[in-house]
């Protein structure tokens, strides 16, 4: 099993997936020989150690924090999800049909399922990995959290900077790219919460480049050709072959962009977790006891994407959904935010509509959850991914304490659903909070 990130190349700011240690036997000895002169020596450094006060003891196995990640790896036939979640998410996918809907969570430090739940239309619920892996979804507003990311890191940014919208904030015309200050001034933070389309392609086109975007879509599991390790394959971002392609590819306005639900996944919990890019553990991966709690430094780009994150949820796209779903007063101590995504798509033909965010407890980041999810309506009606993932979410907050053993998801429902309280029977029956949609009609051209 091989730890070494596949890229030839690697961003100056992005840490390595697992630092390797090469084996030193020569050092063993001397470092026992310092142990026995001093009498205060804790033990030794590298990929063993020792009792200080007995030097000739057998060696203790450092403690295992990270799951592994295997590259390319495979997809397998069966994983571990948590019994309770994974049926509750079972329960409402069930409830609420749509042409497709698709929901995965992971937990936020260990990168191991939570729940994961696909359906198709009026077929039962299942847990197809092939179709919740397949990069084959467009990515729509999502791709403004890479452009985001870039503009900040590269560019100087902070979630207070200005920038200027010309016309309408859903549309995408060449006069919106103009390198200029006319428009409506409003902060990074409140373009990004209500997705304008018009201030991420400007940032593409005027101050990012070609370059530092597929830079950057390497860097968030675009286009590698060996995937994303245990069996993930990578999402596919088109190079842009012209300015006006380059401002829609960095606002997602543009069906070139494909992904899939669990890099969505990823990609949030490497803001809102430890920073790296890493798959689901599809083993069930647990924590040594004796791992030391999260308290490294989350950076600055994580702290401002964060900012951007929440404000989404807070008043931006999102807030509809979640106040309907997980009311503000319910949210009391919990840290939480996302990214929505719509755009109309052919296969299958409907409204793809997405949301990619996080929640943990207050203060504590080894307690929390990444999820992604994707509904596709057609003209009879909509399920809101916004309302779908804070049903989730609040689901996850009852019991983020409490998680139980992982369970294989062929037996999760039978396991889980005893686990269900009062609450989570009410939240099933809620109805779904949404927005009608209906197709674009062509135009009709007069003689």
């Amino acid at each position: 099993m091989s730890l070494v990130d596949p890229r030839p190349r690697r961003l100056p700011w992005e840490a390595p997936i697992q630092n390797s240690t090469r084996r030193r036997p020569w050092l063993r000895f001397i470092l026992l020989g310092l142990a026995g002169l001093s009498a205060g020596a804790a033990g030794l450094v590298g990929w063993n150690t020792f009792n200080a006060d007995d030097p000739h003891a057998a060696p203790v196995a450092p403690c295992d924090c990270e799951a592994s990640v295997d590259y390319p790896g495979r997809i397998p036939e069966d994983f571990a999800v948590d019994p309770a979640l994974q049926a509750f998410a079972d329960e409402l996918l069930m409830r609420h049909p749509a042409v497709l809907t698709m929901a995965f969570g992971m937990d936020l430090r260990t990168g191991r399922p939570l729940f994961l739940a696909t359906r198709s239309a009026s077929q039962p619920v299942g847990h197809d990995l092939s179709l919740i892996t397949a990069p084959r979804y467009p990515f729509a507003s999502l791709a403004k959290i890479l452009t985001s990311a870039a503009a900040m890191s590269e560019a100087g940014y902070s979630p207070a900077s200005p920038v200027y919208l010309r016309g309408q904030s859903h549309t995408l015309y060449k006069f919106q790219l103009k390198p200029d200050t006319v428009g409506i001034s409003m902060p990074l933070t409140k373009a990004f919460a209500y997705s304008v389309n018009p201030v991420f392609g400007k940032l593409g086109v005027n101050r990012l480049g070609s370059r530092t975007i597929m830079d950057w879509a390497d860097s968030l599991g675009f286009n590698r050709p060996k995937g994303l390790g245990n069996g993930v394959p990578s999402g596919r971002m088109a190079s842009p072959v012209d300015s006006y392609n380059l401002a829609e590819i960095s606002s997602g306005f543009v069906r070139t962009t494909l992904g899939s639900p669990i890099q969505a996944a990823m990609i949030v919990r490497k803001f809102a977790g430890d920073g790296k890019f890493r798959p689901p553990a599809w083993n069930g991966f647990e924590l040594d006891p004796r791992c030391p709690p999260d308290t490294a430094d989350p950076g600055l780009l994580r702290t401002r994407m964060l900012q951007l994150f929440r404000a989404t949820v807070d008043s931006g796209t999102a807030s509809g959904g979640f106040h309907a779903a997980w009311p503000l007063p319910e949210r009391e101590g919990f840290d939480l935010g996302g990214k929505t995504g719509s755009l109309d798509g052919t296969d299958p033909p409907g409204r793809y509509e997405w949301f990619a965010g996080f929640a943990r407890l207050s203060g504590d980041r080894d307690s929390g959850i990444a999820l992604a999810v994707l509904t596709v309506n057609d003209f009879r009606g909509a399920l809101s991914a916004s309302w779908t993932a804070a049903t989730l979410l609040a689901a996850w907050s009852r019991r983020f304490d409490q998680l139980s053993s992982p369970v294989s998801v062929s037996k999760a429902l039978g396991t889980g659903k005893p686990m269900l309280t009062s609450a989570d029977v009410d939240a099933l029956n809620e109805r779904a909070w949404h927005r009608p949609w209906r197709p674009k009609k062509k135009a009709r051209h007069r003689r």
